[in-house]
């Protein structure tokens, strides 16, 4: 099941101008393969972040989720029509936005309405040790392993 869909777009975008990101230079028709394609592009890497902390697909995606497909499918259909020429900054704005919003998803700093996290956030780690605890000095250390931080 998809997040979003074309209609979703069609609240971003004219006809008109998602006809021409879709590659129709007039502008009249909508190339639904290619809007398919970019949004399979973008719901797997909803489900590929969050396979590890949340049951997917979403069966009732949370808003926040449709919100991230409708933006990942953006920034793909971008991708597939100008290749490597840049990016509009906007575009690519709201893809890193949309990235860390998954990765805060993941971690379990943002929760999803109406979803059960599978798995609970990684657990604070607190130690009694520091740099004192050494048996080795840090110049020991670099002599014997270089300038490496160890």
């Amino acid at each position: 099941m998809a997040y979003s869909s074309n209609t979703d777009l069609l609240k971003r975008f004219t006809s008109s101008e998602l006809a021409k990101l879709t590659g129709d230079e007039t502008g009249t028709t909508i190339d639904t393969d290619r809007t398919d394609v970019a949004r399979e592009l973008a719901d797997a890497t909803i489900n590929a972040t969050l396979k590890d902390r949340y049951t997917i697909p979403f069966e009732d995606p949370d808003p926040l989720i449709i919100s991230i497909s409708i933006e990942l499918t953006i920034y793909h259909l971008y991708r597939i029509e100008y290749g490597e020429l840049p990016l509009p900054s906007e575009v690519r704005g709201y893809y890193e936005e949309s990235i860390q919003l998954l990765e805060d998803i993941q971690t379990g700093e943002l929760y999803l309405e109406g979803s059960t996290a599978g798995i609970d956030a990684p657990p604070t780690i607190i130690t009694t040790k520091s740099t004192g605890n050494r048996i080795y000095s840090q110049d020991t250390l670099d002599n014997y392993f270089g300038e490496y931080d160890v």
